[in-house]
């Protein structure tokens, strides 16, 4: 089995935007990801999706994303610009592309 280097994009919320469930639902789903996965013997680095992330995913030589945030830098209208980043570097993700999420 090929062992990969999967990043779990998130977000770490740190002020109360009224979604709680959601927000605490959404870091579940991923820390089940990153289990799932070191349990199979992958490597999983989890990232708290900021305006360092681009350089982050580049070091640290990513094969594949699974892309569970909803905002960038903590504005959900700047959702979009995740999956562009995964584009632009031409890592592998999991969710809707960059046009579908800016055409919402």
């Amino acid at each position: 089995m090929i062992k990969m280097h999967v990043g779990i994009l998130s977000n770490f919320f740190k002020t109360n935007s009224g979604n709680k469930e959601v927000e605490d639902d959404l870091f579940e789903v991923g820390t089940l990801i990153k289990k799932a996965l070191d349990s199979s013997g992958h490597k999983a680095t989890f990232f708290d999706v900021n305006k360092d992330t681009f350089n982050d995913l580049k070091e640290k030589k990513i094969d594949f994303t699974f892309n569970v945030c909803e905002r960038f830098e903590n504005d959900p209208h700047k959702e979009h610009l995740v999956p562009e980043m995964l584009e632009k570097l031409k890592i592998p993700y999991t969710g809707s592309g960059s046009i579908a999420i800016s055409s919402a």
